[in-house]
């Protein structure tokens, strides 16, 4: 018998192709499916999109990260049919406002601190 996706040769007692990881028995084997037609197996091994998630994460610890780890995610979820996409743009999001937050902050401070010393003086 021949795995029907790759034609590799199969042993009686093998359950999966190990060429392609389609099973070897029953309606998956040579001939029992129209020429063409593609079968997916889910092994059960899921995909998850890491940069999306870790970009979720450092958006609250250190944005600039979590900016770029979202940036990344996003990138990826395109790869992935969509896998993580709407992590990595949360990440985006709040990264984005934790800057301009960072930043707005900053400005305040400097503000404040040239008015105390004119005053000050």
């Amino acid at each position: 018998m021949n795995c029907r996706q790759c034609g590799k040769a199969l042993a009686k007692d093998e359950q999966f192709c190990a060429g392609c990881g389609l099973p070897a028995g029953g309606a998956n084997t040579v001939g029992s499916q129209p020429a063409g037609q593609v079968v997916h197996v889910h092994t059960g091994a899921s995909r998850s999109n890491t940069m999306a998630v870790l970009g979720l994460v450092f958006a609250f610890i250190m944005p600039l990260l979590g900016l770029i780890f979202s940036c990344i995610g996003l990138g990826n979820a395109k790869r992935m049919n969509g896998e993580g996409r709407g992590l990595a743009i949360a990440g985006l999001v709040i990264s984005i406002l934790w800057i301009v937050l960072a930043i707005v902050m900053v400005i305040v401070v400097v503000a404040v601190g040239v008015s105390f010393v004119d005053n000050w003086m």
